[in-house]
């Protein structure tokens, strides 16, 4: 299966689409309602599974405790399944009816909250899980879900103002430090916490999964690695660039936004800023 990239399939065409809006109108309420549900998570290889369906779509009319006896209804009409068997995806002419007819019903802006909250909790356990030495389980996790990672990551893209989603996607970057710093991903990660840091009215709120204290240094001026943190950044995910240490420290995200964010005129504490 694919690390983190998007479908490579076409955009569906108008026969398609009808086909697809035919296919809707013979689902039942709750199937049409967990349908436009699904629409939110970004269209990629990798797909979803089923807890994350059941986290994201199971709220108000389709609780928690149904959606999937739903989902086994809707899904072999709907979905497609990967490779492991274990996650499915939806073809682009069902995504974009679903994405049509939920903010067509005035329900985009829920379903988006339910989904950044999700992948915060995604981001926070794969975190976890590296602190803890599950390197390789916290890796594939973080790649697995990246491409919904990467559209929380993105304030603009919440239901709220950005500014109000900017906490958000803040902790999220700063959560999956080891991705950037570790993973050979430092460019990405530079620019999705400038990014969010842009957007962000107070760059003092800690974040809530530490990261390496040299991480927000390594945002901002990014070095060659050492010899030691290179073989160990290849021993754990492939060819890297690594400068950061696979220990985890606390560093919020007032120290990050010293060494990305140096604009704006706020003043960072001395006693905020990571050690050189």
């Amino acid at each position: 299966m694919g690390r983190g990239r998007r479908s490579a399939g076409h955009p569906a065409g108008e026969a398609q689409l009808g086909a697809a809006a035919d296919a809707y109108a013979r689902c039942s309420r709750v199937e049409r309602l967990l349908w436009r549900r699904l629409a939110v998570f970004a269209a990629s290889d990798d797909g979803f599974d089923r807890p994350s369906v059941r986290e994201v779509c199971g709220s108000g009319a389709l609780p928690a405790a149904e959606v999937l006896a739903v989902f086994d209804r809707l899904a072999p009409q709907l979905l497609v399944g990967a490779a492991d068997g274990h996650r499915y995806r939806m073809p682009p002419a069902q995504q974009a009816l679903g994405a049509r007819e939920l903010g067509l019903n005035g329900e985009r802006w829920i379903a988006v909250l339910h989904h950044r909250r999700w992948a915060l909790g995604v981001a926070r356990q794969a975190c976890e899980w590296w602190g803890a030495g599950r390197q390789d389980e916290a890796r594939a996790l973080a790649l697995r879900e990246l491409p919904d990672l990467r559209a929380a990551m993105d304030p603009a893209t919440g239901p709220l103002s950005p500014h109000a989603e900017a906490g958000t996607s803040l902790e999220i970057v700063v959560a999956l430090w080891f991705l950037w710093t570790a993973c050979g991903r430092a460019a990405e990660g530079r620019g999705l916490l400038r990014h969010a840091l842009a957007l962000h009215r107070d760059p003092r709120r800690p974040a809530r999964c530490g990261s390496p204290r040299g991480w927000s240094s390594t945002s901002a001026r990014p070095r060659p690695p050492t010899r030691c943190s290179a073989r160990r950044g290849r021993r754990r995910c492939g060819p890297a660039t690594t400068t950061a240490s696979a220990s985890s420290r606390t560093c919020g995200v007032a120290g990050a936004a010293a060494g990305a964010h140096g604009r704006g005129g706020r003043r960072v504490p001395r006693r905020a800023r990571t050690d050189r």
